[in-house]
């Protein structure tokens, strides 16, 4: 399948402890003005013949690790997401706009279990994790989200091309994130996303999250209609 004309991606975490749900975000400290100091989703712009699961997971992992990989990297990581039904379909995608979309992807807190698996297979040493990647598995061989933010160090440098772009990482309450989008509605300077605003890179995340959330065999009656008007209002910005 192609995907011709598309912006970049990105990807975030979504963690379910007993349906209390939370989110990865991260702080910024980009040098460009639309992207200091602001919370954002891991994601930037393609490259050259890239689809947009490869560019997802690739920013991903220049941001949240670190280090820049080679493909044979990625594509490691997306075969064994695909192959492992327990996690969030890979293939749901939900462009950010219908011109010249991006696409803003979504996977299961556990998928981050796969991606220390691989770098560790592979030797891909990152800087910001000064313990190393043992000291972040459980005794069962398991990353745990909150574990893993909480190892991963600060970083003070100054952001660089594909690296240091993220002060920090967090797992922020659903709740937080979706009054936020609501309450603030169209204010731009709230999240930023791929250099564009609120209303270019939310729309794909919130359908993303209403999705799993309809999901749910236990629903939150005052979450999902909170989340309904949020959609709304996202999707009435494109």
């Amino acid at each position: 399948m192609t995907y011709p004309n598309f912006n970049g991606a990105g990807l975030t975490l979504i963690h379910n402890e007993n349906n209390n749900i939370s989110i990865l975000m991260a702080k910024s400290n980009s040098d460009k003005p639309n992207k200091k100091n602001v919370w954002i989703f891991p994601g930037g712009r393609k490259n050259d013949n890239e689809t947009p699961h490869e560019t997802a997971y690739r920013e991903f992992i220049e941001e949240v690790f670190n280090v820049v990989v080679d493909k044979p990297i990625i594509d490691e990581i997306i075969s064994i997401v695909k192959s492992d039904s327990s996690l969030y379909p890979i293939d749901t995608l939900i462009p950010n706009n219908s011109v010249i979309p991006s696409y803003t992807l979504m996977q299961s807190s556990e998928v981050i279990t796969v991606f220390v698996n691989v770098l560790n297979k592979h030797r891909i040493i990152s800087d910001v994790f000064p313990f190393g990647y043992n000291s972040l598995y459980d005794n069962q061989k398991k990353v745990n989200i909150y574990q893993f933010c909480a190892q991963r160090r600060y970083i003070y440098e100054q952001a660089a091309f594909e690296k240091n772009e993220l002060v920090f990482i967090t797992m922020i309450p659903l709740n937080n994130l979706i009054y936020s989008v609501y309450r603030t509605k169209k204010h731009k300077e709230v999240f930023h996303y791929h250099g564009e605003n609120l209303k270019i890179h939310v729309p794909s995340i919130m359908n993303q999250i209403k999705n799993y959330v309809n999901k749910l065999t236990i629903k939150d009656d005052d979450l999902c209609n909170i989340l309904t008007r949020a959609c709304n209002i996202t999707d009435s910005t494109n």
